[in-house]
């Protein structure tokens, strides 16, 4: 008498946990690979960030230290409360020109607009005053720069830190050093108050 087979395969009960398993593994798989990639996208987003301040920061103080102060009755730098303007001595290949540049806080950034290299005093002035108009006026200049909720501007004179408003007149526009503070904003991927010390270059200290 030939012995009886039992069928070869899985039960219903067997094929059912083993669907079971594999929903669970692939629930916990999805979960993290989702994880995993929102924490490269916050990475990405905040090498960006570090990216764009750090960048904002070099150009900041580039156009400090090229200030242009060798003009006869004209103010080389202006702090309105929101904009701070001043003229520069233009970069390659415009050595021996001028530019304006400024810098303000719009839109919840941090911009900066810069005139054409100039030659003539009148093209100065009339830049001068387009830089107002551009950054307080015009829309659609915040789209870049950095992320921000606020900013301050500080001037370093007669051996002290004072509130940029706090002092007037074309002998006093050249500090000595400027001090910004910029504050980020809360949500983003950087957050905090950022202060960035700048001295000017000429300035020495007389020592008796």
């Amino acid at each position: 008498m030939r012995p009886i087979r039992r069928p070869v395969g899985l039960t219903l009960v067997e094929v059912l946990v083993a669907l079971a398993l594999w929903g669970l593994m692939t629930a916990l798989m999805t979960q993290g690979l989702d994880v995993l990639l929102r924490s490269q996208q916050q990475q990405t987003q905040r090498d960006q960030a570090q990216s764009r301040l750090q960048a904002s920061l070099s150009q900041w103080k580039s156009d400090l230290d090229q200030l242009d102060t060798s003009l006869n009755r004209f103010t080389p730098m202006d702090w309105n409360g929101r904009v701070l303007r001043w003229v520069r001595h233009s970069a390659a290949p415009a050595q021996g020109l001028r530019t304006v540049v400024a810098w303000t806080l719009k839109d919840g950034r941090w911009v900066r607009w810069q005139s054409e290299p100039v030659a003539r005093l009148s093209e100065l002035q009339l830049a001068w005053q387009t830089a107002l108009v551009a950054l307080e006026q015009t829309p659609g200049v915040a789209d870049d720069g950095v992320a921000a909720q606020s900013w301050q501007v500080f001037f370093y004179r007669n051996d002290a830190w004072s509130n940029a408003l706090s002092s007037a007149g074309p002998e006093q526009a050249t500090p000595d050093a400027i001090r910004l503070q910029l504050e980020l904003p809360a949500a983003g991927p950087w957050r905090g108050l950022i202060q960035w010390d700048w001295l000017r270059p000429t300035w020495s200290v007389n020592r008796s």
